[in-house]
């Protein structure tokens, strides 16, 4: 079910011919979805290393809600607003908005902006930048 899911979710990140932006809204769209693990958002960036994954800024991750501590479950109940999505260049796209979801532990909710840079070699996501 899974695979089946990833294959509906991510059709643009099959092949070269989607647009950089495309692949990336995707995967916001997939992080969304509640049935989406962190093992299908890393499957779709087998370039990209989650651990490696770093912040522009020293960020408190209980009132911040990063990208890579959302693919480690740190967070639930995920909604992206006002996303934007800029091709920088041929390699790059940012994009900013707001994210909200709560922590398991917690029961109230946050909402925090962001800026996200992914970085693109042969059409696959290597780098993000947080």
């Amino acid at each position: 079910m899974t695979f089946i899911l990833a294959w509906m979710v991510i059709p643009s990140m099959q092949g070269q011919k989607a647009k950089n932006s495309d692949a990336v809204q995707n995967i916001y769209d997939a992080l969304q979805n509640n049935n989406t693990t962190s093992k299908d958002i890393k499957a779709w960036t087998p370039n990209l290393n989650w651990e490696e994954v770093k912040s522009t800024k020293d960020v408190n991750e209980r009132s911040t809600i990063t990208l890579s501590a959302i693919v480690k479950n740190e967070w639930r109940g995920i909604s992206f607003k006002n996303l934007e999505y800029r091709e920088m260049d041929e390699n790059k796209v940012l994009v900013t908005g707001t994210v909200s979801g709560r922590q398991p532990t917690e029961c109230e909710g946050i909402t925090t902006t962001f800026n996200h840079l992914w970085t693109f070699k042969d059409g696959q996501i290597i780098h993000l930048t947080e």
